[in-house]
């Protein structure tokens, strides 16, 4: 058992160390999106919308998560429902996600989650100032605090008992949260840019 006075900041940063490299690769995926045009914006779309309402899903079910309320899929559905209408596209359905079946595991997936919120935010403001479709502005990536549960979910990581095995099934959620997404941007990759 690891010490018990690690702090959640220390904790926070074994976290981010721990799934570096996996961050990485899901950004470097996500980046080639910048200037591939209309295509890109639903490309990115199609990832979230098969990716993160699964994911959401698993956390908001998890009631004796004291963040898990905050993990409500519907708002981020209605969001990405908004965004298909204005391309005339259909919204595809969630992918389901395997695993996440302990509280610990989807504290890490709600890691990932809560942070690809700021990877959307870094894309939302580089289409901004030069926007892949003309007229697209998207409900999705410029909603801002979609989830509010980041501070109930750093709370829940400095209350693990055990915290050793604990912080272990957090690593677990959270690995398998961004390979959710990197796999959901594999099958949203269409012909023209797949190979980007």
């Amino acid at each position: 058992m690891i010490d018990l006075e690690l702090s959640i900041t220390s904790l926070r940063d074994w976290l981010r160390q721990e799934t570096r490299a996996s961050h990485e690769r899901t950004d470097e995926m996500f980046s080639r999106l910048r200037t591939v045009g209309a295509a890109g914006v639903k490309h990115f779309l199609t990832a979230h919308a098969l990716a993160a309402p699964a994911i959401a899903s698993r956390i908001h079910r998890k009631r004796d998560l004291p963040f898990a309320t905050d993990f409500d899929p519907a708002p981020l559905t209605a969001l990405l429902r908004r965004d298909f209408e204005t391309l005339g596209a259909a919204l595809p359905p969630p992918a389901p996600i395997d695993g996440l079946a302990s509280p610990a595991e989807c504290a890490g997936a709600a890691y990932t989650l809560a942070g690809s919120r700021l990877g959307a935010k870094v894309l939302a403001n580089q289409w901004s100032s030069s926007p892949p479709a003309t007229g697209f502005s998207s409900a999705y990536l410029n909603q801002e605090n979609l989830f509010g549960g980041w501070r109930e979910f750093c709370g829940h990581l400095n209350s693990l008992d055990d915290l050793e095995a604990e912080r272990r099934l957090v690593l677990n959620g959270a690995l398998a949260a961004f390979e959710h997404f990197q796999t959901a941007f594999a099958q949203a990759a269409e012909p023209c840019y797949a190979h980007a």
